[in-house]
């Protein structure tokens, strides 16, 4: 999942089982009217967002059981702080056998 922001996003990723989610909470963030989320692919399952209190926006990616999911790591920041990417594999193993940013 890669999202594109005019300035540096602030933001906090965490995972949930029961079942298995990705979470994004970005702060003052909007999803633009009208915009519509792309179709799941490979790992994911669903996506969705809604907005949340402060002017927050929230991602939920569906995943099965067992998947695994991180925010790209500091080299993909440092190139270009204005995109978020997380990425998504079906265990943790393969999820950390994916290239560097």
């Amino acid at each position: 999942l890669q999202l594109q922001f005019a300035t540096a996003p602030r933001y906090r990723f965490f995972m949930l089982d029961g079942p298995r989610r990705a979470v994004l909470d970005l702060e003052d963030t909007r999803l633009p009217a009208g915009r519509a989320l792309p179709t799941p692919a490979g790992t994911a399952r669903g996506l969705r967002a809604a907005p949340r209190p402060g002017g927050a926006l929230r991602f939920v990616v569906d995943l099965p059981e067992g998947a695994a999911a991180q925010v790209a790591g500091a080299a993909t920041a440092a190139r270009d702080p204005e995109r978020l990417v997380i990425e998504f594999a079906p265990s943790t193993a393969q999820l950390q056998a994916l290239p560097a940013g």
